[in-house]
Formats: structure tokens, sequence, C-alpha cells
């Protein structure tokens, strides 16, 4: 029997190579994710991910690429000592060039060759993006290289994308004189930083979630505090540390992870025994050991290689539900729009009774990102200090108090949807990390016991920290958007391309709850589809309801609206719930705007098309 089999896991949980499907998005990983997808889709030129080693760059990569649609092309360098020569002939190759077309081709038709991919490529509303990992390596001549490939580009917008992945030392290299230029380029930079205390911990119980160990207790809390002094958060040192003492209970038929096992994990990869200390030892002393061992533990980890994987891909074939399941879905969010006008909720506020007042003050508020909710409509909100999740319904002057619930896995600051969908199946979104199904839900019996309260099968949810605070001006700001609906509504409605287009940003994500993998589109592509939807449509009808409007308090530049949709043409017909997600960028004017940037599909019933 080997140590999987006696943890009863169906998988290695702290292996070393980046596999996306143990992707934990601590709020360190989900930002630097986000700040990827949205230079990707801004077509920033130049970005920069920095971060020490085994901070999970590459894993964070890895997941980028998994969740990047067919309107995006990548060209992935991962051994940057190329020299220039040979970079542009690699990137090449990668795009789909025969190496037998680049024999003995000069610089310059090879040159040309890129460009023409690129133009190419980019008339089709396809997207390039170069990304380098581990690009400290990358000689000064060839990064210079990358600064003359990057001119490449049109009058209206850049050709190429430049992601450099690196360690620390990419920072410093690039302030070297002759590098000057480039490093005045990157527009984005963003530097990883190890976990926390809280999201170690919630990082060793994702691993072992997603390896099939459920929700035992494998590590104490205080193996858990002794593991993130030793490790100082850094994702790889946690997994080697976690893998030995696995090992170590294995070793000892223990199935629980206790102090020694931890003391023999540290002493197998130091090489020798750590010493006990006295119990009021110096906090220099303390200090100093675990430097000691975390040298150690990198000393180790830079011997280790790290292999890449490829993904496991595919959809999942999933049983139509009964009618019965369909049916009713919506209740609750029917409202033609404008139809509810409750004021935007600001707590305290509103003439209460006294006893009012004192009941309120015993009850928990709901969070500052909630910029409107219509009555009759329901939301969740989760704090993750507390580890609950409360169910409100929308009421004038403020959301009422429906329910409470335990909320013991951890999730990131943000914006999900919740619920069933049409195959009946529970499931959990967040855009943009994209990712489905249950295994975030708190527990097997939470949902069923939400929906006993909520007329509707999905609901959004905010997780957010009460310690993090929220921008009142954004909050003004995102209050808008219910009047940006029903303007995008109207130019439905009237077919009208030109408005419409108006609403979305330069990259359009699309996602649908029956997909794994969302489609990403530039504006372009976008307008062509539209577009042909209007030719051939008659007369549309339109009808949705007053949205659920809530601000991201992860990154409080987005605004999600949940409603309902039922649209009707004679060529196509389909019902549902729609999320719009509006991100604050640059507008037409260069002024900052708030565009559609994504959005979920999740429909009720089976679509209408005309035959």
């Amino acid at each position: 029997m080997d140590y999987e089999q006696f943890f009863g896991l169906s998988d290695t949980p702290f292996r070393l190579t980046p596999d996306p499907d143990y992707y934990f998005p601590s709020d360190v990983h989900k930002e630097a994710l986000q700040t990827l997808i949205y230079s990707i889709r801004a077509r920033e030129g130049f970005i920069q991910i920095t971060g020490n080693p085994g901070t999970g760059k590459t894993l964070t990569l890895r997941t980028l690429l998994k969740q990047l649609g067919d309107e995006v092309t990548t060209a992935l360098i991962l051994n940057p000592r190329l020299s220039p020569s040979e970079l542009l002939k690699v990137i090449l190759e990668d795009l789909g060039l025969s190496p037998l077309k680049m024999e003995e081709k000069p610089k310059e038709e090879l040159l040309r060759f890129f460009r023409e991919i690129l133009l190419e490529k980019a008339q089709s509303g396809t997207n390039t993006v170069l990304i380098i990992d581990e690009a400290q390596n990358l000689p000064n001549d060839t990064l210079e290289e990358l600064r003359l490939l990057s001119n490449l580009e049109t009058e209206k917008k850049k050709l190429l994308q430049i992601i450099l992945v690196g360690q620390l030392e990419l920072e410093e290299k690039l302030k070297q004189e002759d590098l000057k230029q480039l490093d005045q380029r990157i527009t984005i930079r963003y530097r990883l930083k190890p976990l926390s205390r809280e999201d170690t911990e919630a990082y060793i119980r994702h691993r072992l979630r997603v390896a099939g160990g459920g929700d035992a207790e494998r590590f104490p809390p205080r193996v858990l505090n002794q593991v993130y002094k030793a490790s100082g958060g850094v994702p790889r040192l946690i997994n080697i540390i976690c893998e030995r003492a696995l090992m170590a209970a294995f070793v000892d038929g223990k199935s629980v992870i206790e102090r020694p096992h931890f003391k023999k994990a540290i002493e197998s990869i130091v090489g020798e025994k750590v010493k006990r200390t006295r119990p009021k030892a110096s906090s220099q002393s303390f200090q100093g050991r675990t430097a000691v061992i975390l040298l150690a533990l990198l000393l180790v980890v830079a011997l280790v290689g790290v292999g890449w994987q490829f993904f496991r891909g595919g959809l999942t074939s999933r049983p139509s539900a009964p009618p019965e399941a369909r049916t009713g879905i919506m209740k609750g969010l029917v409202a033609e729009a404008g139809t509810n006008q409750t004021q935007d909720f600001v707590p305290g506020q509103g003439p209460v009774s006294a006893a009012e007042e004192k009941k309120r003050a015993l009850m928990p508020l709901p969070p500052p990102q909630v910029v409107y909710v219509p009555p009759g409509a329901y939301f969740l909100s989760l704090d993750r200090e507390k580890g609950k999740a409360f169910l409100w319904e929308g009421s004038d002057p403020a959301p009422v108090l429906k329910g409470e619930f335990v909320w013991d896995k951890p999730l990131p600051d943000g914006l999900f949807v919740i619920g069933n969908n049409i195959n009946n199946k529970q499931f959990l979104f967040n855009y943009p990390l994209f990712f489905w199904g249950s295994n975030h839900l708190a527990s097997g019996t939470v949902w069923p016991e939400i929906a006993k309260l909520v007329p509707s099968g999905v609901v959004p949810l905010v997780s957010y920290s009460s310690a993090r605070p929220t921008s009142t001006a954004n909050v003004k700001q995102a209050r808008q958007i219910r009047s940006i609906i029903q303007d995008w509504a109207e130019a439905w409605r009237e077919k009208d391309l030109e408005r419409l287009l108006g609403f979305y940003a330069k990259t359009f994500t699309s996602c649908y709850n029956q997909n794994e993998k969302p489609t990403v589109f530039a504006k372009e592509n976008l307008r062509r589809i539209k577009n042909d939807v209007f030719m051939r449509s008659g007369s549309i009808v339109l009808t949705i309801s007053e949205p659920v409007c809530l601000l991201d308090p992860g990154n409080p530049d987005m605004v999600m609206a949940l409603f309902y949709q039922k649209y009707e043409s004679e060529v196509y017909g389909d019902e549902g719930l729609k999320a719009l997600y509006f991100s604050l960028v640059e507008g037409e004017d260069g002024k900052p705007a708030w565009m559609i940037v994504a959005k979920l599909w999740i429909p009720v019933s089976e679509s209408r098309s005309a035959e």
C-alpha cells in the first residue's frame, strides 16, 4: 500500500509539477491572473511578472493558458537561453511555420514571415501573445531583439504582446543601461508574493481536497502553523514539507500529521536533525534557525526539476434535466426592467424605530460591495473572517437577512454565481478564474439548504474580507450600471449595431455553463457575429429584469450584474439568467468607462432556432 491509498487519496496532492487542476486562487495569485488576463484584453505591449523561486509563477501561467480561448494565439518559450536568431525561429515554429521553410533563410525574410503571420492573425480577430518563462536567463542581445519585435504594429494596435515571467533578478537585469529602452516599454508589472498564514492553511486543505482527500483534517492547526513558519508561505516549499510529513505519518501508521512527523520532514530535507530549543529561546534565535531551514529548502528546491504537464481536456456529457427541474428557475427575477425602483442600499440609512435599530445592530450588514438589489431578488454574501455565508432578499430600503450558513471551504475575495444549471447540476462560477463544479461549495448540503429559501435556482455571491475597505468613489461609479444595462437592451431591441458595440471592451469573453472553456472574442470578431444575427433576425423582443449589481471586492474596477433575460426573434430564441461583467477600462474617448468585458449565460430551457 502506498501513502495515497493509506490516506484515501486518488492523486499525489503535493507534487511539484505545475498542474492547473491544483491552482489555488489566493489573493495574490488571483490578482496576478487577473492582471495577465486584463493585459491581454487591453493589448498591452510588454507585461512583467516576477517572483522568488517557488511562488507559483509557472502554475499561474499554465492556468492562464488553459483559460484563454481560440481568439488568442500563444507562443510559449520555456528555454530562453537563445540567441536573437534562435529566438525568432523558435517563435515562428511555435506559431506553425515549418522549420524546413526557415532553413538558410536570412533574418530579414524571417522577420517578413513573422509580420505576415501576425497581420493574418490580427485580421481574423486573433491576438498573438508571446510568453517567456524564466526570462531572467535571456541574454541581453536577445532581450534587445524582443524590443525590436515589439515594434511590429499597425497604425491602431500592437500585433504582438510579450509577457516576461521570471525571478526577481529579471527586475535588476532590466535596470541595466543597455536595456533601458526595453524597461521603459513595460507597461504592467506584478510581483508574486508568498502566501499569508491563512492562505497557507487554505492552500494545504485545497490540494488535499483536489487529490480526493475530502474534508479530512490531516494537518492540525499547530502543525499548519509550523509549516507556514518553515516555508515562509512559499508554495513549492509548502509542497515539499507536506509531502515529507505525509510520508512520515504513513510510515508511522498515523492518519493525522503530528509534530514528530513535521520534525522528520524538516530533518529529511535539511539533512540533519533539528535540535530542540528551549521554550524561552529568543526571537532572533528562532528567526535564525528558520532562515537556515528555509535556505536549505531553497537549495534543495533549486535542484528539483519541475516538469510541464499537458492539460486534461474534453467536455463532460451530462444528462438533460427533467422539465420540472427547469421550470420556475427564474421566479422572483422576471420583472420587466425599470419596474422595480429600489433605492441604492446605504447601511444605517432610512427611518427606523428604536426597536428596529436595536435589532439591526445585532444583525450582520450586507457588504459595502452591494451596489443595488431589487425587491424579490436574492444574493449571498460570504464573510471570509467569520466563515459564514448570509442569504439576503432585496427590500426597500435595505436587503433583509433570510438565512445564515457555515462556509468552511476557502474562497478568495471576488464575485461568484452559485446554483443549479439546466442539467440540475450544482455549480460555482467565478470570472475571470473560470472554475465550475461544486468542489468549492461549503458542503453537499449547503446549496440545497439555500435553495429551500430562494425561488430562483441561481443567485450571485460576493466573497469579501471584512477588513478590506471599499472605495466610495467606485461604489458611486458602479451605480451607473443599471442605466447602462437598460441602454444596452434598447440597442439590442433596435438592432443598432454600432451603439451596441459601444458597450463592449476591445476583448470580450463569453462563458456558457455547459462548456468548460470560455471563448474570447476580439471586438471586430464580435461585430461580425452580431451583424450576422441582426441581418437574419426580423423584429427582436428582449425582456430583462432589474439586475442585482455587486462590486468585486478583489478588484473594485469590476462589477457583476445578474438578471433574467428572454430573447425572441424570427430565427432564434432563448431564456435564462445572464451575468454581465463590467470593467472600468479606457473607452473610445480615452477616458475610463464601464464597459462589458464578459458574460455568463445560464439557460433555463433549450434554445429555439428557426428551421
